[in-house]
């Protein structure tokens, strides 16, 4: 009788793949590793992909492998390479914690029943007949249907500390004779080699968290005396650069917020800048959660007079929105001189750009955004857009995978210059009034009848019209409000919402009796195209 259907030979990254193929199969499977807390266990420079290696990634996960979620739970830096080549040569590389990916890969093994992990070094194959039955281990005898091997090439190793070496696997792990690996250069023989130059680049190769922050003291602690002590090399820190975060409460900027936080920590400073122009409420309530759920350093910046007072006069949507756009960096750029920050991150999606800078040869410029063709040409913050290419269907997809609450991921859209851009004309407190008062209505109504979460995106607006009407027995002569809403899934078309006629005559009941200055309400019943959603 068999003690196991397969027996897995080798705890690296084939042997995880192997083992976990084969309990996923309804085999009794074994793997056995020389040391269980080095379960694929990574290189030096532990990483996943890149141009040749993610195809294989790519393949594993196809057929269900680990290799692909391990590496998405323990990145510590994702980068797209050879972006200044063809399609062709393009890749994604996961820098990984190969501590934890280790550990992670124990749990996905240790939850499968059909599968046993023990310690060992293999002393002998059974074979019988050509055939392995099995293997010896610790002068045991156990036996499988099948028996695969996945033993790696780590032979026959070399560890140098200056002019010692010793014989040893990675991470002092025990060494097998043979066939010896490539010889990885250190930067001590680049220095040998590249003798003639005064600077020697350094690359940070972190293999886990905690190393990622660890101080840079020399060369390499464990280079010959003379090399590591070389003149103008003295103990240094790795700088904690700042990142400056323009959040707005919004959906893309909450959701670059909670990316960055889980990337940099404390080293993300987020600013709200209150102009003024935005829903109170919803924006006080998501960074509220921000602030006391995920912890994310969050200063509120009251700038209502500055951006009202730049606004004063401008009329031309197009220049309104430039103008919230040098205001929005000219007080990230004062906050920034206190904190030494050099980077601003924003919450640009692929729709803003598209609609900013237009797109192919062909493509005009549809509107400019405040935070892409609407910031100045002269600034010294560098800008940072992490989900600039994705649209806005995809980033809630990622908010909701970073773990922010529906009740924010599914909020409908709002503009960063706010209610600028729907009022049209000059902007005005008493216009700026009158448009927030009408939009909290339209929105409580929307709640009210369960149709908020059935429409992507609606507002109210203002138009700088007067018309006739009648209140009581009185002729009014007051400005008029539009109320417009928007379905669509990528935001780059849409079509307008089909509202039953008593819920449009109960928002428009609402508006006229409620806001002081408003007797008419209009319902935009344009698409897109032609029109724009704002």
């Amino acid at each position: 009788m068999k003690d196991f259907d397969v027996i897995v030979v080798g705890g690296g990254h084939a042997g995880v793949e192997a083992a976990l193929a084969s309990s996923r199969m309804n085999k009794k499977t074994l793997l056995i590793t020389v040391n269980k807390n080095k379960i694929a266990n990574t290189p030096c420079n532990p990483s996943i992909g890149g141009p040749a290696k993610g195809i294989v990634v790519r393949e594993i996960d196809a057929l269900n492998g680990a290799m692909s979620v391990l590496a998405d739970k323990c990145a510590l830096q994702m980068k797209i390479l050879n972006l200044s080549r063809g399609p062709g040569v393009q890749a994604l590389r996961a820098q990984i914690d190969k501590e934890k990916y280790s550990l992670e890969a124990v749990k996905i093994l240790e939850k499968s029943s059909k599968l046993e992990i023990i310690e060992g070094v293999v002393e002998k194959l059974i074979i019988e007949k050509n055939i392995c039955k099995g293997i010896e281990v610790d002068n045991k005898k156990i036996f499988a249907n099948a028996v695969v091997l996945t033993t790696g090439t780590y032979m026959d190793s070399l560890t140098f500390s200056g002019f010692d070496f010793k014989k040893t696997g990675p991470d002092n792990d025990i060494t097998s004779n043979g066939i010896s690996p490539r010889y990885c250069p250190s930067i001590e023989d680049k220095v040998v080699k590249f003798s003639d130059k005064e600077r020697h680049q350094l690359f940070i190769e972190p293999e886990t968290e905690f190393e990622a922050r660890e101080k840079l003291t020399r060369i390499n602690p464990k280079t010959i005396g003379e090399v590591s002590r070389i003149d103008g090399i003295t103990p240094s820190d790795v700088i904690a650069i700042i990142i400056i975060l323009a959040l707005s409460g919004g959906v893309d900027s909450s959701v670059v917020a909670l990316l960055l936080q889980r990337a940099i920590g404390k080293q993300l400073k987020c600013f709200f800048v209150n102009h003024g122009l935005l829903r109170d409420e919803e924006c006080l309530e998501v960074i509220n959660y921000l602030k006391t759920c995920e912890k994310i350093n969050i200063d509120i910046i009251d700038a209502k007079q500055l951006f009202l007072s730049a606004l004063s006069g401008k009329i031309d949507p197009e220049d309104k929105r430039k103008t919230i756009g040098a205001k929005f960096i000219e007080v990230f750029e004062k906050e920034a001189i206190t904190l030494n920050g050099k980077y601003l991150a924003q919450g640009t999606i692929y729709s803003d750009v598209i609609e900013s800078s237009g797109h192919g040869k062909t493509s005009k410029t549809i509107k400019s955004h405040h935070n892409v063709g609407g910031l100045p040409e002269k600034m010294h913050l560098k800008i940072i857009e992490p989900v600039n290419d994705l649209f806005k269907d995809e980033v809630r997809e990622l908010g909701v995978a970073l773990g922010l609450p529906k009740k924010y991921v599914n909020r409908h859209p709002f503009p960063g210059p706010g209610f600028t851009v729907r009022i049209l004309g000059e902007v005005t407190e008493d216009a700026l009034n009158k448009v927030k008062k009408a939009d909290h209505i339209f929105i409580e109504e929307l709640q009210k009848h369960d149709l908020y979460d059935k429409v992507s995106q609606a507002f109210a607006v203002f138009l700088p019209i007067k018309s006739v009407g009648v209140m009581g027995d009185y002729r009014t002569y007051d400005n008029v409000i539009a109320i417009r809403s928007i379905n669509t899934v990528d935001f780059m078309t849409g079509t307008i919402t089909n509202f039953p006629f008593d819920f449009l005559t109960k928002v428009s009941t609402r508006i006229v009796n409620e806001v002081k200055g408003i007797n008419r309400v209009v319902y935009d019943i344009t698409s897109k195209p032609p029109g724009t959603i704002e």
